[in-house]
């Protein structure tokens, strides 16, 4: 019988260091996994997770694919509110199913998901900012490490523009060069005039130029610049996803695993943006269960990388001694049956906390 929990680690005392990490804990009377779920309302996390509880209890670890459908097709039926936010606990369940059926068939997730192209992969190193006073000379330090860097512009382009050239000159003119918009530009006009910036710099990419679902406007700047557009980290759905690609909005997909309804979903996504032509890649932030999980289906995918990721303060890799592991910037991908990521649950039980319920008053 499988068994759900939800997990709740707050391994900065501050809030400064890291965010919270919500985990659901998956058991199967003889081996226990963790996902991870990214969700705008952690009211939601215990009650998402009590919610799908009863559809999992019976199943098999090694169906995890019917599984995922059984899932689905408990949301489609109820609906629940928010369904972005059940749709990353499922996703969280999903994810540490694969880990259970890849450690009980004694293989690694990418041989779940059809192979492994490479033993390493690619990465875009990431966690700067517009605005942070050692921008430049973080930038340098990061480049030396990972070769390619992602920084997170202000969205004011008026602070953006200069620090995008200042950016530049300190890694030097060969070095992969990216940036993320976040939420987004509010009008065409400012996330054109940073785009412009962009192609002057040449940089690889420029994500999230416009708010999400703005496809149209995406479609348009694709158009017109020099530099490729990639969007698509807060969808959610498979729908969505389609919408996305038939209005050409994008040359780089991004999705990320603790969002979008786990392995699962995402290896549908992949295979979705292949259809339409377009590169995908997986964000991954500083979240060694979601780097494992991307890096095992980034290497049965030609078309995808590289990965997003941030180097996890030392916070989160005292919770993750088993994540993976960089060399010369490149991510390795787990060989050890499962994910090969695993929670250290001592280290984990000194800083979890009770999840909030959203029915407590």
């Amino acid at each position: 019988m499988i068994a759900l929990e939800p997990i709740l680690l707050r391994p900065s005392a501050s809030g400064a260091d890291t965010p919270d990490i919500t985990l659901v804990r998956v058991s199967d009377g003889e081996a226990v996994a963790h996902g991870e779920a990214c969700l705008a309302d952690p009211d939601v996390f215990a009650t998402a997770v009590d919610f799908l509880a009863d559809a999992v209890a019976h199943t098999d670890p090694a169906d995890f694919g019917l599984t995922w459908q059984r899932l689905m097709a408990l949301l489609d039926e109820y609906t629940p509110d928010p369904l972005g936010d059940y749709l990353a606990v499922l996703g969280a369940v999903d994810v540490a199913l694969w880990d259970l059926a890849g450690r009980k068939l004694g293989v690694p997730c990418h041989r779940l998901a059809g192979g492994r192209r490479a033993p390493r992969l690619d990465c875009t190193a990431g966690g700067l900012r517009v605005g942070q006073d050692d921008l430049p000379k973080a930038a340098e330090a990061l480049c030396k490490q990972f070769g390619a860097i992602e920084f997170t512009l202000s969205g004011d382009p008026a602070q953006d523009v200069p620090a995008i050239h200042r950016v530049r000159r300190a890694v030097g003119e060969l070095a992969p060069l990216m940036a993320d918009a976040g939420p987004g530009y509010a009008d065409l006009a400012a996330a054109r005039k940073v785009g412009e910036a962009l192609a002057q710099v040449e940089a690889f990419w420029y994500e999230n130029p416009l708010p999400h679902g703005s496809w149209e406007g995406y479609a348009e700047l694709r158009r017109e610049l020099g530099t490729g557009l990639a969007g698509g980290r807060f969808v959610t759905t498979l729908a969505e996803a389609e919408r996305l690609l038939q209005a050409e909005a994008v040359d780089l997909f991004v999705a990320d695993v603790r969002r979008c309804g786990g392995l699962s979903a995402a290896q549908r996504l992949a295979d979705m943006a292949r259809r339409h032509g377009v590169r995908m890649t997986f964000h991954c932030g500083a979240s060694p269960l979601a780097q494992a999980a991307a890096a095992h289906l980034a290497a049965a995918h030609w078309h995808v990388g590289p990965l997003q990721i941030v180097p996890p303060p030392p916070s989160v890799s005292r919770l993750f001694p088993a994540a993976p592991h960089f060399e010369g910037g490149f991510l390795c991908v787990p060989e050890e049956p499962g994910l090969g990521c695993r929670l250290d649950e001592p280290a984990a039980r000194q800083v979890q906390v009770e999840p909030p319920d959203e029915h407590a008053t």
